[in-house]
C-alpha cells in the first residue's frame, strides 16, 4: 500500500465533488427524485436521509433486529460491512469489534448519546459481551473517521443503540426461549403514553450452562446476565421536551485460565449503569437546542483461586466513571444550510485494585477534555449535499487537538445512482491505564489518523433493490503500543489499512429478499511492514429472507471469514471459516408468536482466536406475547 495510492484516492476525492460542482447547475431544474431512504442522527447528529449522508452507513431497525432471531448486539455487528469481532470463547466471551482494520478501542459506543466505552479498559475499548437486544428501537453504524463530532475514539467509526420511545395505549410485551447447553432467557417490556408522559421499560435475563472456552476443555463455563433498559419523558409545552434514560447490567461468566487451559474456578463479574438526562427545545423556528448530562459506570471484577491450572491468587477490580455535559445548538437560518454547534465538558476516572498474589492498588486518577465542534450541512439545489466540520478538544494532559471533515454527496437522479466521498481526520486520547498504570507514562500524546473513502450507490428495480461499493483507506500514526525496551507504552507505531466494501439489497418477490455483503481488507504495520493481527482479508455475509402467508418468516444467514494471523509478528496462521444459522418464527395468533433458531447449522469446528472455542451446533425456541 504505497503512498501513491492515498493520493490517486485523495484526487478521486476531489474529482467527485470537482465533477458535482460542474454539472449541478445542468441538474437544477429536475424535479424527479428518489427514494431518500431512512433517517439518521448518528451521521451528522442532526435528523438527515441517508441517501444525502456522505459517510458510509448501515441502520438495523427493530423490524429487521426481530427477524434475525439475535438478542445480543455482537452478534448482529457480524452481518455488517467493515466490521470483524474477536471474541474469546462464545457466551459472555470478552468481545470487541474492529471497523475497517482499526484497533478496537478507535470504535466509540454511544447508548442513546450516552459514551460507555470503558475508561479502564487498556485501550478505552468497549466490551460487547453483555450488550443485549433489549428496548433496542435501532442501531446505527458509521465507519471512517468521525472525531470531528465526537472526539477521542471515534477514528474508526461509530455504533449507536437508541432505545425504543413509548407511545400511544400502553403494550406489553413477555418472551421465553430455552434451547442448548441449558440455555434459558425471559423479557418482559412495557411501553405506552399518557397525556405529556411516555415511556419505556425492557428487562432481561439469561442464564446458561454453556460450554468449555477453553478450545479441548471439558468444563463447562456458566453464564449469567440481568439487563434493564429504561427510557421516559414529558412534554412542557413551549419549555420542551425532558427525558430520562437508564440501563443496568449486571452480568457473571466463568472463563478459562488461557486458551487450550480449563479452570474451574476462574470468574469475571461486570455491572454497567448508563444514566442521561437530556433537555430539548425549540428557541425559534430556525434554532433547537438540546442540553444533556450523562454519567456513566463500569466496574469489573476478576477472581481466580489457587489450583492446579493456576497456582496463584487473582481478585482484580477496576471501576471507571465517565461524566460528560454536552450542549448542541441546531440553526437553519440560513436557506439550505443547517450549522450544529456544540461544547461538551467530559471527565473521566479510575481505579485499580489488585489484591491476589501480587497486590497493587492505583487510586482515583483521572482526565478531563473540553471541547467545541461546528459543522455546516449544505444542500444545493436537490441532487448536492456538501458537509463540512471542525473541532478543537482540550485534554488536560497533552492540550489541544483539532480535527476536521469534508464530505459530499451527489444524486444522479435519472440514473437512481449516488456519488459519495469523504475526507476527515481522527485522534484517540491515551487512556487513563496507558497514562497512570506502572507501565503508563503521563506524558503520551494522543493517536492520529487521516481517512478517506469514496463511493457508489445505485438503486434498481425501483426501489427494491440496491447495490453499494466503497473504497477506504486509513492511515495512522502516533499509535500507541507497549515498548519492550521501557516496558510502557510509547507513541512509536504507525499502520494503514485500505479496502473494499460492497453491499447489495434484492426483493426477488414480494415475499423474498436477498441481502449480502462482501469486504476486501488490508492492512500494514508501518514499523514492522507486517499485517495485522486479527484482521481477516475477506469477510462475506449473505442472507435469504422469506416471508410466508403473512404470518412468518424464515432467514437462513451465512457468514465467511477469511485468512488472518493471530498474532502481531505473524507465527500463527488463522484459517478460513463459515457458518450458517437458521432462524424461523410464525404468528399463531395476533398476539402470540412462536420462534426457534438453529446455529451453525452444519456443526463447522472453528476457532475466532487461537485457543478459544465457539458454539458447535445448537438451537433454541421460544413463544413471545405481544399485548
Amino acid at each position: 500500500m504505497e503512498v501513491g495510492r492515498w493520493r490517486k484516492a485523495w484526487k478521486a476525492g476531489i474529482g467527485i465533488a470537482v465533477v458535482a460542482a460542474a454539472v449541478v447547475d445542468a441538474r437544477a431544474g429536475t424535479e424527479k427524485m428518489f427514494d431518500l431512504g431512512e433517517v439518521l442522527v448518528t451521521a451528522t447528529r442532526t435528523e438527515t436521509y441517508s441517501a444525502q449522508v456522505g459517510a458510509a452507513t448501515t441502520v438495523l431497525d427493530a423490524d429487521a433486529l426481530r427477524r434475525s432471531g439475535k438478542t445480543s448486539v455482537v452478534e448482529v455487528l457480524r452481518d455488517i460491512p467493515g466490521v470483524s469481532i474477536t471474541q474469546n470463547g462464545a457466551q459472555g466471551g470478552v468481545a470487541y469489534v474492529q471497523m475497517r482494520g482499526a484497533k478496537s478501542g478507535h470504535t466509540l459506543v454511544l447508548i442513546d448519546g450516552m459514551e460507555v466505552n470503558d475508561p479502564t479498559n487498556i485501550d478505552r475499548s468497549f466490551d460487547f459481551a453483555h450488550l443485549t437486544l433489549d428496548n433496542v428501537e435501532r442501531i446505527e453504524i458509521v465507519r471512517g473517521p468521525q472525531s470531528t463530532l465526537y472526539g477521542s475514539d471515534a477514528i474508526g467509526g461509530v455504533i449507536q443503540i437508541i432505545t425504543k420511545k413509548g407511545a400511544g395505549d400502553p403494550a406489553i410485551g413477555v418472551s421465553a426461549e430455552a434451547g442448548s447447553h441449558r440455555t434459558f432467557r425471559e423479557s418482559a417490556a412495557v411501553r405506552g403514553a399518557a397525556g405529556v408522559f411516555d415511556y419505556a421499560v425492557a428487562a432481561s435475563r439469561e442464564d446458561s450452562a454453556g460450554i468449555s472456552k477453553a478450545s479441548g476443555g471439558s468444563e463447562e463455563d456458566n453464564y449469567r446476565n440481568i439487563t434493564v433498559s429504561s427510557r421516559a419523558g414529558v412534554s412542557l409545552a413551549e419549555a420542551g421536551t425532558v427525558t430520562l434514560f437508564n440501563r443496568y447490567s449486571d452480568a457473571e461468566a466463568d472463563i478459562d485460565y488461557d486458551a487450550y487451559m480449563d479452570d474451574p474456578n476462574y470468574t469475571t463479574f461486570s455491572r454497567q449503569w448508563d444514566n442521561k438526562v437530556q433537555w430539548q427545545t425549540e428557541l425559534s423556528d430556525s434554532w433547537q437546542h438540546s442540553l444533556s448530562g450523562t454519567v456513566t459506570t463500569i466496574e469489573r471484577r476478576l477472581q481466580d483461586y489457587t489450583d492446579p491450572a493456576n497456582p496463584f491468587l487473582t481478585d482484580d477490580t477496576y471501576r471507571g466513571d465517565t461524566r460528560k455535559i454536552d450542549w448542541q445548538h441546531t440553526l437553519s437560518m440560513v436557506e439550505r444550510h443547517v450549522q450544529v454547534l456544540g461544547v461538551e465538558y467530559e471527565a473521566e476516572r479510575g481505579t485499580f485494585d489488585s489484591r491476589g498474589s501480587f497486590p497493587s492498588r492505583i487510586d482515583r486518577v483521572d482526565t478531563d477534555t473540553r471541547a467545541f465542534y461546528a459543522q455546516d450541512q449544505w444542500q444545493i439545489g436537490q441532487d448536492w449535499s456538501l458537509l463540512g466540520g471542525v473541532r478543537f478538544d482540550d485534554h488536560d494532559r497533552f492540550g489541544s487537538e483539532p480535527t476536521g471533515k469534508l464530505s459530499t454527496v451527489y444524486a444522479l437522479t435519472p440514473l437512481a445512482s449516488r456519488l459519495k466521498a469523504n475526507l476527515a481526520t481522527g485522534f484517540k486520547a491515551p487512556s487513563l491505564y496507558q497514562l497512570f498504570s506502572s507501565y503508563g507514562d503521563a506524558r503520551l500524546q494522543p493517536e492520529k489518523s487521516v481517512g478517506f473513502d469514496a463511493g457508489y450507490e445505485q438503486d434498481f428495480c425501483g426501489t427494491q433493490g440496491s447495490w453499494s461499493a466503497t473504497y477506504f483507506y486509513n492511515r495512522f500514526k502516533n499509535l500507541l503500543d507497549f515498548d519492550l525496551n521501557s516496558f510502557t507504552y510509547k507513541n512509536v507505531g504507525r499502520a494503514v489499512t485500505e479496502g473494499m466494501e460492497l453491499e447489495s439489497r434484492w426483493q426477488v418477490a414480494e415475499p423474498v429478499t436477498l441481502r449480502g455483503n462482501y469486504t476486501y481488507l488490508q492492512t500494514e504495520d508501518r514499523v514492522s511492514g507486517l499485517e495485522l493481527a486479527r484482521r481477516p482479508v475477506h469477510t462475506l455475509f449473505g442472507a435469504v429472507d422469506w416471508a410466508y402467508n403473512s404470518r412468518g418468516n424464515l432467514q437462513t444467514r451465512l457468514n465467511y471469514v477469511g485468512r488472518r494471523w493471530d498474532d502481531q509478528p505473524n507465527t500463527i496462521r488463522m484459517g478460513g471459516y463459515y457458518t450458517v444459522d437458521v432462524h424461523a418464527s410464525y404468528a399463531l395468533t395476533d398476539q402470540w408468536t412462536c420462534f426457534g433458531s438453529v446455529i451453525n447449522v452444519f456443526d463447522r469446528d472453528y476457532e475466532n482466536i487461537r485457543g478459544y472455542n465457539t458454539l458447535p451446533l445448537s438451537a433454541y425456541a421460544g413463544v413471545r406475547g405481544d399485548f
